[in-house]
C-alpha cells in the first residue's frame, strides 16, 4: 500500500496498531445499524459517523505530511498528500450523499405534513 510505501522510504517497519477511537466509532456505526429503524434518517445518521471517521483519519494524514515536510521526506509528502487528496474526496462525497439524503428527507416529510 501507499503507507507502507513510506514506511519503506523512511527505513521503518509498519506495525499494526489498533486504535481505540476507531473502534469506538465502529461501534457507534454498529450500534446505529442495529437499534435505529432502516430510511433516510438511519443511513444519513451513519454516514454522519463514518464521516466522523474520514476527519480524523484527515487529520492524521495532515500532521503526517507536516511531519514528512518538516523533516525533508519529500518522497514521503508526496504520498501522504496523495493519499490526504484521496481523503478529502471521500469525505467529499459522502457529505454530499448525505445531504442529498437529508434534502430528500424534508421535502418527503413536508408532503407528508401538509
Amino acid at each position: 500500500t501507499k503507507l507502507e510505501k513510506v514506511f519503506s522510504l523512511i527505513n521503518e517497519k509498519s506495525v499494526p496498531q489498533k486504535c481505540e477511537i476507531m473502534a469506538g466509532l465502529i461501534s457507534d456505526i454498529d450500534r446505529k445499524i442495529n437499534t435505529n429503524r432502516k430510511g433516510i434518517l438511519r443511513d444519513a445518521s451513519i454516514i454522519s459517523e463514518v464521516l466522523k471517521i474520514e476527519n480524523y483519519e484527515i487529520a492524521t494524514y495532515k500532521t503526517l505530511c507536516t511531519f514528512a515536510r518538516n523533516l525533508k521526506e519529500k518522497d514521503s509528502v508526496k504520498i501522504l498528500h496523495e493519499i490526504l487528496n484521496q481523503e478529502k474526496e471521500v469525505d467529499e462525497k459522502l457529505f454530499e450523499i448525505m445531504e442529498t439524503m437529508m434534502y430528500e428527507f424534508g421535502n418527503t416529510y413536508e408532503l407528508e405534513n401538509v
